[in-house]
């Protein structure tokens, strides 16, 4: 009686396990689970102010589509490479920046964020300086 116990306790340790890895890996009921596709990025060279780049990429129409927009600073953290200077990832775009503008502003006051490529880090800065943009969409 008790091996029967301790067999079937094993058993059911060993059952949940593989539920909890299968879960863990993203299999459940034979479906995995894939991360989102990456973002689409555009390649735009000019500079100009947080505002006229919000205006610029709700404005977009580029590859059929018009629902581009202002990345969000997370986003935009998924281009650093810091092993690199500038620390964007090599081969990503053709024209690299150093410098653009995140969706994000401090409400606070009249800076908004931006990705800083020479440092690898997020800033703030004044919302009149001109930056790069770099429009994205899902």
């Amino acid at each position: 009686m008790l091996m029967r116990r301790r067999f079937f306790s094993c058993t059911l340790l060993k059952v949940f396990c593989l539920v909890l890895i299968a879960m863990m890996l993203g299999a459940v009921n034979g479906c995995v689970l894939k991360p989102p596709p990456p973002p689409d990025w555009n390649n735009h060279t000019q500079t100009m102010t947080w505002a006229e780049a919000k205006a610029y990429c709700k404005n977009l129409k580029l590859g059929g589509y018009q629902d581009w927009r202002l990345p969000k600073p997370k986003e935009l953290k998924t281009l650093f490479d810091l092993n690199f200077v500038p620390t964007i990832r090599p081969g990503l775009f053709k024209y690299p920046q150093t410098w653009c503008w995140s969706a994000n502003w401090d409400v606070l006051s009249s800076e908004a964020f931006y990705a800083d490529f020479t440092s690898g880090k997020i800033r703030n800065a004044h919302r009149k300086t001109s930056f790069s943009v770099r429009a994205v969409r899902k």
